[in-house]
């Protein structure tokens, strides 16, 4: 309850070998990413954080698309309104070992705009986790 929104505080640090930018992921969904390190503590900041962004992969057509965090688990992602994408495709991490990041859960079309907003929801509810897994970040592995 002392952290900002989207921030988690773990209780592995220095000590356990965690390193900044170490990667994390529950259940096979990836959650964030390590900002700061203590010996026995790490600052976690979730990629659905406001106005973070992170590439990802639509699991049904294999396109590349850069979602914004929007808070809480969620995500938006503008796309031209003719872009193949449905309410309940699964988007990925475009990375050899494949982690959820999201499912579309609803899609605003207005046919006067060329856009559409997509929104997405992490399938983890954030405010119930546990447990989390910390991993060296993608560009070490």
């Amino acid at each position: 309850p002392r952290t900002p929104f989207d921030i988690l505080i773990v209780d592995a640090g220095l000590n356990h070998g965690i390193k900044k930018d170490s990667i994390v992921t529950s259940k096979g969904v990836l959650l964030g990413r390590v900002l700061e390190v203590q010996n026995s503590t790490s600052q976690v900041l979730l990629f659905s954080t406001s106005k973070t962004n992170i590439d990802a992969i639509i699991s049904r057509t294999g396109e590349s698309v850069n979602l914004e965090g929007s808070g809480g688990g969620n995500f938006v992602l503008v796309l031209p309104r003719s872009f193949d994408i449905v309410v309940g495709d699964i988007l990925v991490s475009p990375t050899e070992d494949i982690f959820i990041i999201g499912e579309v859960i609803h899609i605003n079309s207005d046919p006067s705009s060329s856009f559409q907003v997509v929104l997405l929801k992490s399938p983890l509810n954030i405010n119930s986790l546990r447990w989390v897994l910390l991993s060296p970040s993608f560009n070490e592995e």
